[in-house]
């Protein structure tokens, strides 16, 4: 007979998921860069494979949704993986790309790695700022208007490619997306999107028609 679970039992698990969760967006924060091993069964399987699933899509990795499972049955870890991805992809870490089979990121880690990357170019220019003001004031004015036409100029690669690909999935599961939505899930990255978009179009995948952005047969 399964035993009973109490209001404590239940609160105590949810405290386990809540730190969980808190180390895996910690992980992602930091961009942690290490090899990851295989320990035993149970729960250090389902951490090994939280990590591998985090690690392969932070570094931008395709990850085959088949061969990463049938690597998992071969080293007898098939439950473990399985939990692992459900866990994600409950919490919105990961998402399923249906068309080609890949795991790829889902809209908290993307939220976490836009925080991740604000949060390095507001420090880089906290850093230029503080250098500045150790000049006279001709040298400083100078040099902040060169930070700023920087900051104008700056578009995130890494940031063009993902929301490239999300839009090229979108529309390819949904014929059009509208603009307004991408900019919503993109906040803070209007140029990456103008570029994604841009790029979309002249790759002849997609056409822009009232603020919309269609797939193109």
């Amino acid at each position: 007979m399964m035993e009973e679970k109490t209001k404590k039992d239940i609160l105590s698990n949810l405290g386990l998921i809540k730190k969980a969760l808190e180390d895996i967006e910690d992980y992602i924060k930091n961009k942690v860069h290490e090899n990851s091993e295989f320990i035993e069964t149970g729960i250090n399987g389902v951490i090994d494979y939280i990590y591998m699933i985090l690690k392969g899509i932070v570094n931008g990795q395709p990850i085959s949704y088949g061969v990463i499972l049938e690597d998992a049955k071969k080293k007898g870890l098939e439950k473990e993986f399985r939990i692992s991805y459900n866990i994600l992809k409950s919490a919105k870490f990961i998402e399923y790309d249906v068309n080609n089979k890949l795991i790829i990121m889902g809209e908290r880690t993307k939220y976490i790695i836009k925080q991740y990357n604000d949060y390095k170019i507001e420090q880089k220019e906290n850093n230029n700022i503080s250098n500045n003001n150790q000049k006279n004031d001709i040298k400083k004015d100078d040099q902040k208007e060169n930070v700023n036409q920087n900051k104008s100029d700056y578009v995130n690669v890494s940031m063009v490619n993902q929301i490239y690909y999300w839009v090229l999935d979108e529309i390819n599961r949904n014929e059009w997306i509208e603009i307004n939505i991408i900019k919503e899930i993109f906040k803070g990255y209007g140029k990456e999107i103008s570029e994604a978009i841009n790029r979309i179009i002249s790759e002849g995948k997609g056409q822009l028609i009232n603020d919309k952005i269609y797939r193109k047969d």
